[in-house]
């Protein structure tokens, strides 16, 4: 494999590490805006019911 083939390779090794912590983030935070909307869908549902 050439120089050039090796760098690349780990330049696109690299860029995959970052994507699937980017990814990972994106995760946990859709999980607790999830968590969030089922909570105030909860607290909204309660206050129709009170009136």
């Amino acid at each position: 494999m050439t120089k050039i083939q090796q760098e690349k390779i780990e330049e696109l090794t690299l860029y995959i590490i970052e994507q699937n912590k980017i990814n990972k983030a994106q995760s946990l935070e859709l999980e607790k805006q999830s968590k969030e909307i089922e909570e105030l869908i909860i607290t909204l549902k309660t206050i129709l019911m009170k009136q």
